[in-house]
Parts: structure tokens; C-alpha cells; sequence
């Protein structure tokens, strides 16, 4: 996420700096070149917001989970994790492995979800859950797709983030995952 937000910076001050500079010095000549030169640039940030990311180290995953061989299920949803390139790109996202008892670890999920307004949806299954996430900033719908099994250590969760708005999720799902990982840590 923060190096998407360092493009998009990078590429507004390409564009709004020389705007500024012309309207702050009153140069009324310029200002019809710096109005011709924002319809200009508006197509090419575009552009560059649109490959931008993906230039710079961020896959275009749209379906990320943390074990990319048997994923959670998602009913309506076909398509599975591309485990070679999200490996790659998130080494760290792998299953959770807690010391908890799965019936704690689903109690603390439920909390999560509550906390952070998910919307439950799809119908449960035996320790399994499916939330569908908003993001705050551009309104992105996310499902989270949760699965707890007991192991002789304790719990492993997985965890399944599919982006249903946009082609690509520009690190969000990873960080959702890393998020949930780090709470249900503490």
C-alpha cells in the first residue's frame, strides 16, 4: 500500500506542480498552457496510475490466501489463488498457527468482524466463515473466506481475501491477512 501511495504522489506532483507554480506567480499568459497542459497530463496520470503498481513490484492478485493449494471455499467463486506469483510477491503470508482451541480462535474472529463492521454472508459451515469487507477509503468490496481446523498443535487458520470490485487488489488483501494474523497473535 505505501508504495502505491508513493506513486500516486509521485505522479500528482508531475502534474499539480507546475499548475500551482503558474497560478501562484499570476502569470495570466500561462494559464490557458497550464489548463491545456491538465487535460494533457490527466490521460497520462491515468495511464501511469493504471501500470504504475504493477511496475513496481505489486502482482496484479486479485484472490490471495494463505494456503493456495486447498483454499477456503467461496461459494460463486471459480477461480482460485495464482500460488506461484503470490508466493513470490507475499512470502509471508502462510497459514496461522495458533495454540488456541478452534472454538476460541472463532469466538475471536467473531469479534474482529463485529469491531471492524464485516458483513457476515453465505451460509456457515462447521468452523468456517464468510465476511464481506468495505474499505473505508475508495468503498472496495473484499470477501474474506476463514477457515479453522484443529491440528495436534492447535489451530490452523486459513484465510482467503478476494478483491470482487477491481482486477487487482494493490496489496490490501495481504495486508488484511497480516492484520488478522498479528490480532489473533496477541
Amino acid at each position: 500500500m505505501f508504495a502505491t501511495a508513493l506513486w500516486v504522489f509521485v505522479v500528482a506532483s508531475i502534474f499539480f506542480v507546475p499548475y500551482t507554480l503558474f497560478r501562484w506567480a499570476r502569470v495570466e499568459e500561462f494559464d490557458r498552457w497550464s489548463y491545456l497542459g491538465m487535460i494533457v497530463a490527466l490521460p497520462v496520470m491515468v495511464v501511469w496510475l493504471w501500470i504504475g503498481p504493477a511496475n513496481m513490484g505489486l502482482a496484479a492478485l486479485r484472490d490471495i490466501s494463505t494456503d493456495v493449494l486447498n483454499p477456503p471455499v467461496i461459494d460463486g467463486w471459480d477461480q482460485h489463488p495464482e500460488g506461484l506469483l503470490q508466493q513470490h510477491t507475499y512470502p509471508d503470508v502462510t497459514p496461522i498457527l495458533l495454540s488456541a482451541e478452534p472454538e476460541v480462535v472463532l469466538e475471536r474472529l467473531n469479534a474482529i468482524s463485529l469491531r471492524d463492521s464485516w458483513e457476515r454472508v453465505g451460509q456457515p459451515r462447521e468452523r468456517e466463515a464468510l465476511y464481506r469487507v468495505t474499505t473505508s477509503a475508495l468503498s472496495y468490496h473484499y470477501l474474506v473466506a476463514v477457515r479453522v481446523k484443529a491440528v495436534p498443535a492447535g489451530t490452523r487458520i486459513d484465510l482467503r481475501v478476494v478483491a470482487i470490485d477491481q482486477a487487482r487488489d494493490f496489496g490490501y488483501g495481504a495486508s488484511l491477512i497480516r492484520g488478522i494474523r498479528d490480532e489473533l497473535k496477541q
